[in-house]
């Protein structure tokens, strides 16, 4: 994994979970939605968001989801922890339902600590809808989580298109109402904050072997993973050929 400058990463909080952790959870994801046990809206990333979740507390699988306005997902009976997901950036989605032969899309390349403001937006309109949703005064009251999730071509964070991002120190994130935010940008990071500890984590995941002991969370694998499982066709996300060809230049995608 490269570091990046070895001063920028001291006093930094990293993550590691088994590579395993995030495929058994993506596959397992793509057959309950198959069979018709999760409903997850592909457009907004909410099996993104699923997939995250769901590699934290492996083999643990979601208990719940959104029918018919209920929470987003729910760990556990009786759940233990609960979930709202928002997306952030909508103009490539936009852009994409309508675009026709000879058009184009534009987009201006930042820093992903440019964006933390809109994560901090989505991520207390995700906490209000949350505290509408559920009753927290049960005990134990379950653990509130909010998964904020972009793409590369809505968020062009140019640390998403570095092969091994350690994304930059970001500032602290104000939302109280909920205790972990979860920042996921396609194609490979994913960070945490930390309510209670004022912290943020980056996490990152093992390799398939030891030639790659660790590496960014490949948010684009096991989106194919899922799509695969679920039956779904790639060409049903509208992301995914396009970060094949951010990640893979003029290869064609699959």
């Amino acid at each position: 994994m490269d570091q990046g400058e070895p001063a920028n990463a001291i006093g930094r909080r990293l993550a590691v979970r088994p590579w395993a952790a995030y495929a058994h959870a993506a596959e397992q994801l793509g057959r309950m939605s198959r069979d018709g046990e999760l409903e997850l809206k592909i457009r907004s990333g909410e099996h993104i968001a699923a997939i995250t979740l769901a590699a934290q507390f492996a083999p643990e699988l979601p208990s719940a989801s959104d029918r018919s306005g209920g929470i987003d997902l729910g760990f556990g009976a009786p759940l233990h922890t609960v979930a709202e997901i928002k997306s952030i950036g909508t103009r490539w989605r936009r852009l994409e339902a309508t675009m026709t032969l000879g058009g184009s899309f534009d987009l201006q390349i930042r820093s992903w600590v440019d964006f933390v403001g809109e994560v901090a937006n989505a991520a207390n309109v995700a906490a209000a809808q949350l505290a509408r949703k559920i009753a927290f005064d049960t005990e134990p009251a379950p653990v509130r989580h909010v998964v904020v999730v972009a793409f590369v071509a809505d968020v062009a964070a140019v640390e998403a298109l570095a092969e091994n991002p350690l994304v930059p120190e970001l500032p602290a994130l104000s939302c109280d109402a909920v205790d972990f935010v979860w920042a996921a940008l396609v194609p490979g990071i994913l960070q945490s904050w930390d309510g209670a500890e004022r912290q943020w984590t980056t996490h990152f995941m093992g390799g398939r072997d030891d030639s790659d002991l660790v590496k960014p969370i490949d948010f684009h694998e096991l989106e194919r993973t899922f799509l695969e499982a679920a039956g779904i066709p790639t060409s049903e996300s509208p992301f995914f050929d396009l970060v094949e060809f951010f990640l893979h230049g003029n290869q064609t995608a699959e």
